[in-house]
């Protein structure tokens, strides 16, 4: 008897943890607040109220691409208040979701201050879509980057051919339709978002709910 109640519960925390209700899950209402870390992103549940204004401008530069003009978004915290709530992942204003990537020049290390620059993400799925302007890790001058969020790992990557190749690597007939795409007709973050929606689509059985 004990045996039987034992794998009885067990099935239930089982089918519980497959059902998780993720913020990319289809009729979620994602909710507004700051993100301390992707795991929050993730289960939507930001942890600190979003009581700060939400502030944007654009970039303007000329790139290896073309010239571009990015948004850039920041939240207006003093450097007090900022200090206090430590490094975030990033922030949802009820509607959209903003991530965090200020990183300290010349370093890897992402940092939270006054006026630190977020980024939308323009597509929640399987691999959420962003693009940003940002000044890069190891280079003083800004520079338009395509980007992806892996929801399954939280790594954000770079998009470019290569990169989207091997995404659908496993995907014959999108990776074939990307391989035939005249992408030179198009700009480059028309095409990667393209495929990269249609990917997640494609594949949201794909999504790790442990």
């Amino acid at each position: 008897m004990k045996k039987f109640i034992s794998l009885f519960f067990s099935c239930i925390l089982m089918q519980l943890s497959y059902s998780q209700t993720f913020i990319i899950d289809s009729n979620v209402t994602i909710k507004k607040g700051i993100y301390k870390t992707f795991e929050e992103f993730k289960n939507n549940s930001p942890s600190i109220p979003l009581e700060f204004e939400i502030s944007s401008g654009r970039i303007f530069y000329d790139g290896l691409e073309g010239i571009y003009n990015d948004t850039l978004y920041n939240l207006k915290v003093d450097k007090a208040k900022a200090k206090e709530i430590g490094l975030i992942w990033g922030f949802c204003d009820g509607t959209s979701v903003y991530i965090n990537m200020q990183y300290k020049l010349m370093s890897t290390k992402k940092v939270f201050m006054p006026y630190s620059q977020f980024d939308k993400l323009l597509y929640l799925g399987r691999y959420c879509y962003f693009n940003t302007g940002q000044i890069g890790a190891n280079s003083a001058f800004p520079h338009h980057w395509v980007c992806a969020l892996d929801f399954n790992t939280g790594k954000e990557i770079y998009i470019d051919n290569s990169t989207l190749k091997k995404i659908l690597s496993n995907d014959k007939k999108l990776l074939e339709d990307f391989k035939h795409e005249n992408i030179f007709s198009k700009s480059f973050d028309e095409v990667h978002y393209k495929y990269l929606r249609l990917y997640s689509e494609n594949h949201k059985n794909g999504i790790n709910r442990k």
